[in-house]
């Protein structure tokens, strides 16, 4: 990581090709990640379904995903990985980390209820009561009736 940074792609490429450990999923992400920075995206996608296929729940492998996604312009899958990222980060509780791939998804197009619930859900609890009015506003036009939305909305703050 730090060569990457650094600028000196190739050497952290090659130390990456000579480790000799059982290569896991961040093994692969940073081949991912590399191979981003190289502008080499068929490759970074190989390499990041690999870190998926070892890791389903690793949303940073999801986002990173999304990334290459977004830059192939495959938007449908840029979408479906950020939704993926903020499902994990919320079934983990990390609200913050939750609501910036969701809050892609949605402002992409997302339509389905889960994401925009697990948005609206995340943005309530790291407190960002004025978006997560937004994003119940979004989910009460769909199904007023909605009891997790009311739920929600309950929880937010009087004007």
């Amino acid at each position: 990581m730090a060569l990457q940074f650094a600028g000196k792609l190739q050497p952290s490429k090659q130390i990456l090709v000579e480790l000799q450990s059982e290569p896991n999923s961040n093994y692969w992400k940073q081949f991912a990640s590399i191979s981003i920075d190289f502008n080499e995206f068929e490759k970074a996608k190989e390499y990041i379904t690999t870190a998926i296929d070892l890791e389903a729940k690793d949303a940073n492998a999801h986002e990173i995903a999304s990334v290459i996604a977004q830059k192939q312009d495959r938007l449908s899958d840029a979408i479906y990985h950020w939704s993926e990222a903020g499902r994990i980060y919320t079934d983990l509780e990390q609200w913050l980390k939750a609501e910036i791939p969701l809050a892609y998804a949605v402002d992409k197009g997302a339509t389905d209820r889960d994401t925009i619930l697990r948005l609206a859900l995340a943005q309530v609890n790291a407190e960002h009561f004025i978006q997560a009015r937004t994003t119940i506003n979004i989910l009460l036009e769909i199904n007023p009736n909605d009891v997790d939305v009311l739920e929600l909305q309950s929880m937010l703050p009087l004007e």
